[in-house]
């Protein structure tokens, strides 16, 4: 993520530096500077910065808190699980048009 994504993913989150940088288990002064560019955010935090995303959009069930490579990932990860559904559907439909044959 750039310092500008970062940054407007907090934004979009509507959280302040310090409410975001302890839900990362960061110090406030550590996330001002990597909000700031002094500093590269680690690999971690870009992780639990998704996650928090993710348990925001799942919260309030709006899923434009979560970041675009995020939302790309979990709906790849829920399409089988549609699919399972769809066809699951299709046989109990097919079940009700027999009975009411």
């Amino acid at each position: 993520m750039t310092v500008e994504e970062i940054v407007q993913l907090r934004r979009n989150l509507q959280m302040t530096q310090r409410e975001l940088a302890e839900q990362l288990g960061m110090n406030i002064r550590s996330w001002q500077e990597v909000e700031a560019g002094k500093t590269k955010i680690k690999e971690i935090h870009e992780l639990a910065l998704e996650r928090v995303a993710l348990r925001r959009a799942a919260e309030t069930d709006n899923p434009s808190f979560m970041p675009a490579g995020l939302k790309a990932d979990a709906l790849k990860a829920v399409a089988p699980i549609l699919e399972n559904v769809n066809d699951t559907l299709s046989v109990v439909k097919q079940v009700i048009a027999r009975r009411e044959e």
